[in-house]
């Protein structure tokens, strides 16, 4: 299963979820058992509950912008280049990003073979940008993937108490309704 499906599964109220660190590639280069018998899934129900006190509305982080909250950091967990505006994602053609907001590009939490980096590295990496633990941290992306891949970080491997999605993330923020300010060229 995809880390993002693993991670929102765990958001879902799915308690028994794994994440296998570096995904099936590492797996089988480990040498590691596999199968290619086809599997006979039997349906059942689940009655899984979103949890959602881990998800703000446009309408919450825009009160936070407005009122530069300062015990809110909001972390763009976009690629540098798409923070700066100098690269446009294909689905918000709009440059730039949420105005205070810190850049902490998902990317940077895993090593190339897509397991996560140390944990002094990534402890490292989360109190220079985002500071300590702050009383509540916001993180956004593109359209929600790498800002669940930064909230699990930040939440479940690092300790970071009150860390909150944004999901409607930038693709929402600069939507034709109640489009939201837009910071450029410029590293907060």
């Amino acid at each position: 299963m995809p880390l993002e499906l693993q991670l929102l599964s765990f958001m879902r109220g799915v308690r028994n979820v794994a994440i296998l660190d570096g995904g099936h590639e590492k797996w089988v280069r480990e040498g590691r058992p596999v199968s290619t018998d086809i599997i006979t899934l039997r349906q059942s129900l689940y009655r899984g509950a979103l949890n959602e006190a881990i998800f703000v509305s446009k309408e919450y982080v825009l009160s936070k912008v407005s009122l530069k909250d300062r015990e809110t950091v909001i972390v763009d967990a976009r690629t540098p280049e798409v923070y700066f505006g100098i690269e446009v994602e294909p689905w918000a053609h709009v440059l730039g990003h949420i105005p205070g907001a810190k850049n902490l590009p998902a990317p940077w939490l895993l090593n190339e073979d897509w397991t996560f980096r140390s944990m002094s590295v990534l402890s490292a990496i989360a109190s220079n940008i985002v500071g300590g633990d702050k009383e509540e941290i916001i993180v956004y992306c593109g359209i929600g993937g790498y800002a669940s891949l930064l909230w699990y970080a930040l939440h479940e491997m690092l300790g970071y108490a009150n860390v909150k999605i944004f999901d409607g993330a930038w693709q929402e923020w600069v939507g034709k309704e109640l489009r939201g300010p837009i910071a450029i060229y410029v590293w907060e």
